[in-house]
C-alpha cells in the first residue's frame, strides 16, 4: 500500500478490507451499483467505489486492476504515466 514512481509511469496501490471477493467479481465491480462477496440486503456501501476509480482512471488515460485479498476485502493497483511520457 503505497505509491511507487518508476521510470515512465507512476503507482498507486490501496488495500481494503470487507468480505471476501471471488475471482468472477472484479470485473463486475467496475459498474455503478456492484458489490462483491455476499452482500445482499447489507446496508454497507453502494458499490460505486470502484466505479468512481474507473471513471478517474480513464479520464487521466491510466490503467488499472482489483484483485481479491485473503480474507476479503481487494488490493487495487492504479498505474499512470509521468508527465515526461504524455
Amino acid at each position: 500500500m503505497g505509491t511507487t514512481v518508476a521510470g515512465p509511469s507512476a503507482t498507486l496501490v490501496v488495500a481494503s478490507t470487507g468480505p471476501r471477493v471471488t475471482e468472477v467479481d472484479p470485473p463486475k465491480l467496475h459498474q455503478a451499483f456492484q458489490r462483491g462477496g455476499n452482500r445482499t440486503g447489507s446496508q454497507d456501501g453502494s458499490g460505486l467505489g470502484l466505479a468512481i476509480v474507473d471513471a478517474i482512471v480513464e479520464a487521466h488515460g491510466a490503467r488499472w486492476s482489483a484483485v481479491p485479498r485473503d480474507g476479503g476485502g481487494l488490493t487495487v493497483t492504479v498505474t499512470f504515466a509521468t508527465a515526461s511520457c504524455r
